[in-house]
């Protein structure tokens, strides 16, 4: 009424808008049985557990991911429009020791967006995050690896969404299982190893693609444009990629889906990171794809590393 007016005729008609909805969800937060008795100076400010509204947790939380500001959260939290700087780090605690949990009960890190049934790929490369503000402390220098899951209309079973556990006060995060941060040694000598020989099959002429026909089209299009607009073509589709993306067919294909694990501590260009790193995504794509696997499907992953040619190469070749 205070925001729509007094007409209830409007009003039944209409949804709520999210101002009201946000205020109505400020109300629920900030609102006491009884009021507090002032026997102190102290300006403290605790709102029970059951009060949370979903407004100021996602407040607080995105207070936190976007800039890691401990007074903001708090002069937001005095306020009444956000959840403590402390309730911050015992949801993000909490929410980390729930998916470490999953983890050791899957056997496998394996991020809980990933779906079932989709074409995997991956990619390995070295992390370097150097400080870049006056609140940072440390550098970080690792291996980083990311999965990305290519659907199609359709396509994809999601998995069990993770509940938290929600053990308050909390504020350690557990640790993730041994057999993914330990990098096991590479024993084997891979030095000198021979590449095995791959048999290439080259396509008739008649089979190749017939990309000129199209490059033909491209150039005339060039052409026309420079012929009736000058010799200084501004057209968006003048490049030849832009052109060639415009002529494709248009169709609304899903998101892919996007994963990075937990990152290492040793440095990309070890053999012994490659290989781990190669386990680590087989073991992955072989748990998102059981179905697969265990049936007459043929599957694999293709893997994506940048580093140096010695580490990821002979890694290739052995393993």
């Amino acid at each position: 009424m205070i925001l729509e007016g007094p007409s209830i005729k409007d009003q039944a008609y209409q949804p709520s808008s999210p101002a009201a909805l946000s205020l109505a969800q400020l109300l629920k937060f900030n609102s006491v049985k009884h009021a507090r008795k002032q026997l102190d100076k102290s300006t403290d400010v605790r709102h029970r557990l059951e009060q949370e509204t979903p407004m100021a947790i996602y407040v607080g939380l995105e207070l936190h991911a976007e800039s890691r500001e401990k007074e903001l959260v708090e002069k937001l939290f005095q306020l009444g429009v956000s959840i403590s700087y402390d309730r911050v780090l015992q949801i993000s605690t909490d929410m980390g020791n729930s998916v470490c949990q999953l983890y050791r009960m899957e056997q496998v890190v394996c991020q809980p967006n990933l779906k079932q049934n989709l074409l995997t790929t991956s990619a390995v490369d070295n992390i370097d995050v150097n400080k870049s503000s006056t609140t940072a402390k440390v550098n970080f220098h690792g291996t980083g690896i990311s999965l990305f899951q290519h659907p199609a209309p359709g396509e994809g079973t999601g998995r069990e969404k993770i509940i938290l556990s929600g053990a308050g006060g909390m504020k350690k995060l557990g640790h993730l299982p041994n057999y993914y941060t330990n990098v096991p040694p590479v024993q084997s000598s891979v030095r000198g190893s021979a590449v095995p020989d791959v048999g290439l099959t080259s396509l008739a002429r008649e089979q190749k693609p017939k990309s000129n026909d199209n490059n033909d089209e491209g150039l005339e299009h060039v052409r026309e444009h420079i012929k009736n607009n000058g010799p200084a073509p501004r057209a968006e589709n003048i490049s030849w990629a832009a052109y060639h993306a415009h002529e494709l067919p248009q169709s609304t294909r899903p998101i892919a889906v996007t994963a990075l694990l937990p990152p290492f501590h040793e440095s990309a260009y070890a053999v012994a990171m490659i290989k781990h790193s190669m386990d680590v995504i087989m073991s992955v794509v072989q748990h998102v794809n059981e179905s697969w696997t265990n049936s007459s499907h043929r599957h694999g992953s293709a893997i994506i590393c940048d580093g140096k040619r010695d580490p990821v190469e002979m890694a290739r070749e052995v393993w």
